[in-house]
């Protein structure tokens, strides 16, 4: 399955995480040089942001590990695969009980 392409942070998920979005886009952009794995918030109006707010990239066939960087600090979450998207588990320092789940949904046109 490649993840590339958008999700939500599930509503009943108890844990929020301040630097990742409710919607966001996994994309593989090919316009930058090398060609890298980019990550855009979605707004709430259902609109592709276009500044670019982490990377990402796979880790192995079951998860991925997202760089998010606000407030000039990055903060690395890994994302493990489910059926319908993910959940997630920050890289350090942080175990929540009941990790949020993202799951994946329809990207603007």
């Amino acid at each position: 399955m490649d993840v590339a392409g958008c999700y939500r942070v599930s509503r009943d998920s108890s844990t929020v995480f301040a630097a990742l979005p409710e919607r966001f886009a996994l994309e593989r952009s090919s316009a930058t040089v090398p060609a890298r794995s980019v990550i855009y918030a979605i707004d709430t109006a259902g609109r592709l942001d276009t500044t670019v707010i982490g990377t990402w990239r796979d880790l192995n066939t079951n998860s991925v590990l997202v760089n998010l960087t606000a407030r000039n600090a990055q903060q690395p979450l890994t994302l493990a695969k489910t059926v319908d998207g993910f959940t997630v588990q920050p890289a350090r320092t942080f175990a929540p009980s009941q990790p949020p789940r993202i799951v994946r949904t329809s990207c603007p046109p």
